[in-house]
């Protein structure tokens, strides 16, 4: 397998990974999709700088 052959496996089963996640969030939680929302902003938020609007 070539260097960029592994690199497509591994983004592909990221994609995977993240497709499952969402799954299994959704099954738990009906509202899976606004709470991904609002960790994502939370996160952003931690690594932006104070003063950026």
């Amino acid at each position: 397998m070539t260097r960029l052959g592994r690199r497509e496996a591994t983004e592909t089963e990221l994609c995977d990974v993240i497709v499952t996640s969402m799954v299994a969030l959704a099954t738990i939680n009906p509202e899976g999709e606004k709470l991904l929302e609002e960790r994502i902003r939370h996160l952003v938020q931690r690594v932006l700088p104070d003063d950026l609007p």
